[in-house]
């Protein structure tokens, strides 16, 4: 699967396989990844939750910063 990113022409490239995404990052890329969530808007951390059909590491990246941000979903 390959999105546009929100407001421009660059592609985010994905796989139907990113849920097992968690056991093949190394703990350094995780952690970038949990940042770049944690600074996304309300609305992104939502989309990013949405998008994923709340399941795999990213979903529960973003689930973590909807319950810490006290987001509805």
């Amino acid at each position: 699967m390959t999105q546009t990113r929100h407001g421009s022409g660059e592609s985010i490239a994905g796989s139907a396989d990113d849920a097992g995404a968690a056991a093949t990052l190394d703990a350094e890329n995780a952690n970038a990844v949990r940042t770049m969530v944690a600074n996304l808007s309300d609305e992104d951390v939502v989309r990013i939750y949405e998008m994923t059909g709340g399941a795999g590491f990213v979903a529960d990246l973003a689930a973590t910063q909807m319950e810490k941000r006290n987001l509805d979903y």
